[in-house]
């Protein structure tokens, strides 16, 4: 059975977590196979990408842009974007890739403009399945609509459900969710009438998201050591806000290591705040969990966050947010702190309530390992696969 796992790029939440999936099915002896627009190859890993086959590759990535922009614009012209907004719509032809054409299942991810849905889902005669990282495929364009304008975006909106119900009206796919939340979302659409749904954890790397006992480091007379780490503060939806008001209110400890975006455009906004650029390595990142005596993710709206799960299996305990999917991931005071709103004030409170020597490292590490391993994953994914 040859897998052909369909993502834009490697970078991201969705596409860290294409790349996991895809390497726990060659570690489980699958033969797995990765497709990507943009991105180097790695053949021997079976990633491969347009950007370093294709011959016209560049021409259609400028027209691609083209497209973008002039749609971004229109899309503002109603007022400020407060997330990405995709069309349903591509130039990429993937349907007519050799490695389409040789796949007996693909396996879809984050494909917004990889694929045009209608051309793609009325060629494919093959079984499909397709992980939901954010809700695109069930939604007007927009890959979290909790944060755009009705009034303005309403009738956009409305109509791209009402293309993906036409789409979908006769077609049956496996979806695959990694939270119930983003399933039930789905659900409630109506788009995918026809669709299986299952629900499936991601899995983490489990070379390196360990606990090491001898890396944690802890200094009780500086106060415990926070870590937030998020490839995009400046999107709302991300919660930065939360975190810096917080700062501001002067109720954190004294050390809080905030990761993302660029380094050199982050200041300093206050003492004992370190700002850094968030880094897509495993092993760096792990020592950043390690170091840190707990977690924050302030997130209002996610599925399922790949750096909660990442700090989990480290022994890291979580201070989140109720948002999304992150609720079936933290056990209040087991593994971490759920917090019972969106505030500054809310995330003071639960710090306040945080006493490291609470939590146990290393069980909150066994646990998480468990359930984001990649072999789980594997054993899920493949019972699926097999009934196709």
């Amino acid at each position: 059975m040859k897998i052909l796992h369909l993502t834009y790029s490697l970078s991201g939440g969705a596409g860290t977590a294409a790349y996991r999936q895809h390497k726990a099915l060659l570690a489980a002896g699958i033969d797995s196979t990765l497709l990507t627009i943009e991105g180097p190859e790695e053949s021997a890993m079976s990633v491969f990408s347009l950007q370093s086959s294709h011959k016209d590759f560049e021409r259609l990535l400028r027209k691609h842009n083209r497209r973008k922009l002039l749609r971004n614009l229109k899309t503002r012209s109603y007022g400020n974007t407060p997330e990405l907004f995709s069309d349903h719509r591509s130039i990429w032809g993937i349907e007519n890739h050799d490695l389409v054409k040789a796949a007996d299942v693909i396996h879809l991810h984050w494909v917004a403009e990889m694929i045009d849905l209608e051309v793609f889902f009325s060629s494919i005669k093959k079984p499909v399945v397709w992980t939901l990282h954010d809700a695109w495929a069930f939604t007007g364009g927009f890959h979290y609509e909790k944060y755009w304008n009705s009034e303005s975006f309403g009738k956009r909106s409305a109509r791209g459900i009402e293309i993906r119900k036409e789409i979908f009206s006769n077609t049956r796919i496996q979806l695959v969710f990694p939270s119930q939340y983003l399933q039930e979302l789905c659900k409630a659409s109506a788009v995918f009438q026809k669709s299986d749904f299952q629900q499936i954890d991601n899995c983490v790397d489990s070379c390196y998201f360990k606990y090491e006992p001898d890396k944690n480091v802890h200094e009780e007379n500086n106060g415990f050591a926070m870590l937030y780490a998020s490839g995009e503060l400046r999107y709302y939806r991300k919660g930065f806000d939360i975190v810096a008001s917080a700062i501001e209110k002067k109720c954190l400890p004294n050390r809080i290591l905030i990761l993302g975006g660029s380094e050199k455009s982050q200041g300093q906004i206050s003492e004992g705040v370190e700002y850094g650029a968030y880094e897509n390595d495993a092993e760096a990142m792990m020592g950043h969990y390690m170091k840190s005596d707990v977690l924050i993710h302030t997130s209002r709206e996610d599925n399922q966050p790949n750096v909660i799960a990442e700090s989990l299996c480290c022994g890291t305990p979580v201070i989140a947010t109720p948002a999304g999917g992150v609720p079936e991931m933290i056990e209040n005071n087991s593994n971490g702190i759920l917090l019972d709103s969106f505030t500054a004030e809310a995330l003071c409170d639960g710090i306040g309530q945080f006493n490291p020597r609470q939590f146990d490292r290393k069980r909150i590490a066994s646990e998480a390992r468990q359930r984001y391993s990649p072999e789980r994953f594997a054993k899920q994914i493949l019972s699926i696969y097999s009934a196709l």
